[in-house]
């Protein structure tokens, strides 16, 4: 069985450092293609820059020689920020060549047990075989960073689309003609736990800035904190997401780094909504 994972990466590429260690080893990974626009602007036509430094890391990172970097044009100044994201996954999964499970990850993600998913891919290429599937994992949100630790949202109630064997997307991630199939791994989506000038960048530039008020959202979002977040919710931002982000919680960790160090049973009680947890 053969992996290849596409990562695509922009303004946020330095959470790449976070997501990249944890799938990088496995033997069944055989290529990661890093997916960056070659004018350095977003689906939104906006520029942003990725420093030296960064490349250097990444060639003093890759000591197996698996990445490999793609530069394209991925701003289409003649569609939406939605269609322009995509343009680039569908052309990324091409990129990819053949493979048996074709991956997805942006830089924020980080899979917790990794080794267990692709332990469930296994499983699926058996019982499924060339029948088109996605498999999603759950996307544990961390929703913004305060003193005392992390509100997360709870309980977890959202899926990613991270491993499909029929590599075309209708909208962004979304999969139209493949079937769900729904794994226990967790995913930890550092989304919206950022500095507020990284937010301010993140909805004027993501593929969802159209589809959402984005100010309206960011001015919500500067002003929770660890005395008032009990008081919110229902508050996804996408309008076809209703009950899917029931409330916020708060998690005492110091970084977001050290949810690494948890298992998924573990993850699972942390985000449960019955309490704060200090940990």
């Amino acid at each position: 069985m053969v992996l290849k994972i596409g990562i695509l990466v922009s303004y946020d590429y330095e959470y790449l450092k976070t997501a990249l260690p944890l799938v990088y080893d496995h033997p069944k990974v055989l290529e990661i293609i890093l997916a960056i626009d070659k004018n350095r602007q977003t689906w939104t036509g906006n520029s942003f820059e990725i420093p030296d430094s960064f490349f250097e890391w990444i060639a003093e990172f890759d000591v197996k020689k698996k990445i490999t970097i793609w530069e394209e044009s991925f701003y289409h100044p003649d569609k939406d920020p939605m269609m322009s994201e995509t343009w680039e996954r569908n052309h990324l999964y091409r990129k990819m060549g053949k493979c048996d499970w074709y991956l997805q990850l942006d830089c924020d993600e980080y899979v917790i047990d990794f080794d267990g998913y692709v332990d469930e891919l296994q499983r699926i290429s058996i019982e499924y075989g060339s029948q088109p599937v996605a498999v999603r994992p759950r996307l544990a949100i961390l929703f913004k960073k305060v003193p005392s630790g992390f509100l997360v949202i709870s309980p977890i109630r959202e899926r990613g689309w991270l491993a499909t064997n029929n590599p075309e997307t209708q909208y962004g991630r979304l999969f139209g003609s493949n079937a769900n199939v729904d794994v226990d791994t967790i995913i930890i989506h550092q989304s919206w736990a950022r500095s507020e000038e990284e937010i301010e960048q993140k909805v004027r530039n993501w593929g969802h800035s159209q589809d959402m008020k984005g100010q309206s959202f960011f001015n919500l979002w500067k002003v929770l904190d660890e005395n008032n977040y009990r008081f919110i919710k229902d508050f996804h931002p996408m309008p076809y997401n209703q009950n899917v982000w029931e409330e916020l919680k708060l998690l005492r960790v110091e970084n977001a780094s050290d949810f690494m160090d948890f298992s998924v049973e573990q993850m699972n009680r942390m985000f449960d909504k019955r309490r704060v947890i200090n940990i």
